[in-house]
């Protein structure tokens, strides 16, 4: 979807030019969390460009273009002005999440089983990957499904609604069976349970614990009769991972084996510039970092590793505070406000802090964080509008 990409940057640089910032000039205020979004999307292209002309010699104009997918970010801008403008209301936006969470679940599996991803090899590595060795599979972007589960798995927590909570294992049976995503799967399972001990009393969590457990081992059971050999590959890729993670030693998976090489091909460039980074390279320059350093390289592969190689120090703090605005927004609404939008968007950052630790999302999909904290930040204002002691009220709010 390149060239789709390409035309929605274009259209979001000219909201951004031609509606936002004469709204903003015109004595409408401007809040901190906008303030940020829009420091994010000056300064820190611009770091990531300069750093690597210093340590690489690669012109800025190619470093700024790298980054170009940053500006993606006007999103929640634009999400922010349609809101304010009663263009569009929260609710639409829940029923549209909800909506595209089905919709991609349905899609995503009736490709997933029906269609041969090797009629597609010639379209590109974005919608195909893989060898003719190694076998060919589809990349699909399972946010919404991640989405999905959340919400479902919260309204059942919360109304203890079995209907609920089957609707939330059809998502994780698609993450487990179908994506097979190791880091989507444990992050998903953290961000879940979480909350769900947080907003649990202890006999309720203590009683709820078990049926989880029993749950999960009838799933595995099934899974594993109809179809073993995926139970236990995915088995085995958990098994690799762990291996790599705690022991640093080579395993036959190479997506983990490439992560250890190439955090040790990043440590001595950390070392050298900690602080600033050593910026982001374009692969239209060279052939990008594996032309210039002359390995296999890519620092979104080792995920905060791969950020801090980029953007120093300096830059993982910066992007960071996206979560520290998720949490002041969260922390002001009381934990007695019940609303399944709110309790999905909650687990997703959360899940999607979790992912990024290992996938480095929040820096290289910032735009995803900056609209769920913008989102996050909406519906707080607007709890705040309609129920301004709501600190002090038990109130159930939005769909159920």
């Amino acid at each position: 979807m390149t060239m789709v990409t390409e035309a929605w940057i274009g259209v979001l640089l000219l909201f951004a030019f031609l509606v936002y910032i004469p709204f903003k000039a015109s004595s409408h205020r401007i809040t901190y969390y906008e303030v940020y979004i829009l420091a994010i999307l000056l300064f820190v292209p611009l770091l990531g460009s300069l750093t690597a002309w210093v340590e690489f010699g690669q012109p800025i104009l190619y470093g700024l273009l790298a980054q170009r997918n940053t500006f993606l970010s006007i999103s929640s801008l634009m999400l922010l002005l349609m809101v304010y403008r009663e263009y569009i209301t929260l609710d639409v936006v829940e029923r549209t999440f909800v909506f595209l969470s089905w919709l991609l679940l349905v899609t995503f599996t009736a490709l997933q089983i029906f269609v041969d991803p090797t009629l597609f090899v010639d379209a590109g590595k974005g919608f195909v990957s893989g060898s003719e060795n190694a076998g060919y599979e589809f990349r699909l972007k399972a946010d919404f499904i991640i989405f999905g589960l959340l919400y479902y798995a919260f309204v059942g927590f919360r109304k203890r609604n079995a209907r609920a909570w089957f609707f939330a294992s059809l998502f994780m049976l698609y993450l487990v069976i179908l994506d097979e995503g190791r880091t989507l799967i444990v992050s998903s399972i953290l961000a879940s349970a979480f909350f769900i001990f947080k907003w649990s009393k202890a006999e309720r969590f203590l009683a709820f614990f078990p049926k989880i457990i029993i749950a999960l081992s009838i799933i595995l059971a099934s899974l594993y009769y109809v179809n073993g050999n995926n139970v236990l590959n995915l088995g085995d890729r958990f098994s690799s991972a762990f291996t790599v993670l705690f022991s640093q030693e080579m395993t036959s998976d190479f997506s983990a084996n490439a992560r250890i090489i190439e955090t040790r091909v990043a440590i001595p460039y950390i070392e050298k510039n900690p602080l600033f980074g050593n910026g982001i390279v374009s692969h239209k320059w060279k052939g990008g970092y594996e032309g210039v350093m002359g390995e296999y390289f890519y620092p979104s592969d080792i995920g905060v590793i791969g950020v801090v190689f980029i953007y120093g120090i300096i830059g993982l703090f910066a992007y960071l505070l996206q979560f520290y605005f998720a949490w002041y927004f969260s922390s002001r609404v009381s934990e007695r406000t019940h609303m399944p939008f709110l309790d999905a968007i909650k687990g997703y950052i959360l899940f999607f802090l979790i992912h990024s630790l290992i996938t480095g999302h929040f820096v290289h999909h910032l735009e995803i964080g900056l609209f769920f904290v913008m989102l996050l930040a909406l519906i707080y204002k607007e709890i705040k509008l309609f129920q301004p002691n709501s600190k002090a009220n038990s109130i159930t709010i939005g769909r159920s």
